[in-house]
Formats: structure tokens, C-alpha cells, sequence
């Protein structure tokens, strides 16, 4: 019987640093270049990214609007889930020279035995301000996501992916 415990002991010991490392691992997603365009998770089924007003020009503002279809049955949790143990979707712009990117604008969840949720189709929106001392020319805008998708018996493992969009800066 004593002979058991220490390979029991390794055995829970490598199943907890799993654990944490995995937790430490979707708090910190790695940052996602932009010539890296992901695939979607299965948990998203479309994307759709534009920008809004479709003629770029220095010095204006205007949106970036980020359309995604969720899986039916399945719900991705908002950027504040209401629990800490739950994994909040988090948004960051593509960085772009000469281009300032506000916060996400996400629409109103709905709430799931207590969590923060977005099911659907769900559309967030990316303020920006183009600088007047940026470079003219063709860019590309865009976010990377880290997002986990769930239903009532199943969690699909956290995703990291990224939507972009061509856009061309006039002067």
C-alpha cells in the first residue's frame, strides 16, 4: 500500500500543474501577429468584419464592426461573466501604425444560471481614430479574440482567433 502513494502523489501533482498552467495559459493568451489569420473555433460558425464608413481618410473616425455567429445551442461569455472562474472573452484590436482603437463595444448579455452570456448572433463594435500623420495606403484592421464556448453539457476548450479586414487610408 505504501508503495502506491508516491506515484499517486506524482500523479495528482502533474494533474494540478496542468491545471494551473492551463489556467495561467488562458488568462495570458500569446499575442497574435497580424499576418496570422486564424481559423475559427468550432464554437463560432461566420464571421463577418467591416468597417464603417467604408472610405478611410487621415484624420477621421469611424468603426470597426465585428459580426459573429455562435453556435446554436451554445453561448461565449461576456468580457465581465459575473464569475471569476469563468472565462471572459476578451477583444484586442490588430495594431495598426497611425490608427487608435478605442474599447469594444459589446451589446447587452443575457444571463445563464448567473453568467454574463452572448448567444447568436453577436456584434461588437471597435471605435477608432485615424491619426493625420498616417501613412496612406492599403491596411488591414482587425481584433484577436479569446473566447470559450459553452452549452448546457459541454465546453469547448478557450480559442484564440482573429478577424481582419482590408481596408485602404486616403488622404
Amino acid at each position: 500500500m505504501d508503495l502506491l502513494r508516491p506515484s499517486v502523489c506524482v500523479i495528482a501533482a502533474s494533474i494540478a500543474f496542468t491545471y494551473i498552467a492551463g489556467s495561467v495559459a488562458a488568462q495570458n493568451p500569446a499575442p497574435v501577429k497580424p499576418s496570422q489569420r486564424t481559423a475559427l473555433p468550432k464554437f463560432i460558425t461566420t464571421q463577418k468584419t467591416m468597417v464603417e464608413p467604408s472610405t478611410l481618410r487621415r484624420g477621421a473616425s469611424g468603426k470597426l464592426v465585428i459580426t459573429l455567429a455562435v453556435e446554436d445551442t451554445f453561448h461565449i461569455y461576456d468580457p465581465n461573466p459575473g464569475d471569476p472562474f469563468l472565462t471572459a472573452t476578451k477583444v484586442t484590436p490588430v495594431k495598426v501604425p497611425g490608427v487608435v482603437f478605442g474599447k469594444p463595444i459589446w451589446p447587452l448579455p443575457i444571463t445563464v444560471k448567473g453568467a454574463k452570456v452572448h448567444e447568436g448572433t453577436v456584434v461588437v463594435t471597435i471605435p477608432f481614430t485615424i491619426k493625420p500623420s498616417a501613412k496612406p495606403g492599403k491596411s488591414t484592421f482587425g481584433a484577436t479574440f479569446y473566447a470559450q464556448g459553452c452549452n448546457a453539457t459541454t465546453c469547448y476548450p478557450p480559442a484564440t482567433f482573429t478577424v481582419t479586414v482590408p481596408v485602404s487610408i486616403k488622404d
